[in-house]
């Protein structure tokens, strides 16, 4: 049995590291090689990142923060979609029916990486996650998650670089400013 475990679990983990191979397709936004090192070292020291990966039969989640990573085995693929699926459709109700699903879900996906969260938490989705509104996960308390965290969502590590490199471009004390010309309309200026 031993022998099976370690084969089953080279092959999910060769399935992860060729997720991180396809975030090579996005090297135009960050605009050339991307260090994982570097990147992980300029996030905020308040922030986590934490990327979910679906393999052929498990998810993992990957928790990134600027002094740690993490791997979690979070579940079954089809016990995550399942549970995904009753989510969004009891959100279409109108009554309390989504409180499992969410609370499920919570202890799933986010409760084993709870500890290493930060106050920002970015969130990189796979598959059926896409959509899937974490903000409304509920803790062990009872308590949707956006109540303890400030919850974003990426694409990818390399969107996240670029998006940050964008954000650092606008942030350089420039200013434009215009004031329109409404002679000759029925509008007023402000």
């Amino acid at each position: 049995a031993n022998a099976q475990q370690e084969k089953d679990l080279r092959q999910e983990l060769e399935q992860i590291e060729n997720r991180f191979r396809e975030e090579e397709s996005y090297r135009y936004f960050a605009g050339g090689n991307f260090n994982f090192p570097d990147f992980q070292k300029q996030l905020d020291e308040n922030t986590a990142v934490l990327k979910f990966i679906y393999t052929e039969k498990l998810v993992f989640g990957l928790l990134l923060t600027q002094k740690d990573l993490k791997i979690h085995s979070l579940g079954t693929v089809e016990m995550v979609n399942s549970w995904t699926e009753e989510f969004r459709n009891s959100l279409s109700k109108l009554d309390d029916s989504y409180r499992l699903p969410a609370s499920t879900l919570y202890r799933l996906l986010i409760q084993p990486l709870k500890n290493e969260l930060k106050e920002v938490v970015f969130i990189l989705p796979d598959d059926r996650l896409h959509g899937l509104p974490f903000e409304a996960l509920i803790d062990e308390k009872g308590e949707f998650l956006v109540r303890r965290h400030v919850i974003s969502y990426q694409r990818s590590f390399r969107q996240m670089v670029f998006q940050s490199l964008k954000s650092e471009r606008t942030q350089s004390g420039f200013l434009a400013a215009f004031a329109p010309d409404y002679t000759g309309t029925s509008y007023q200026a402000i």
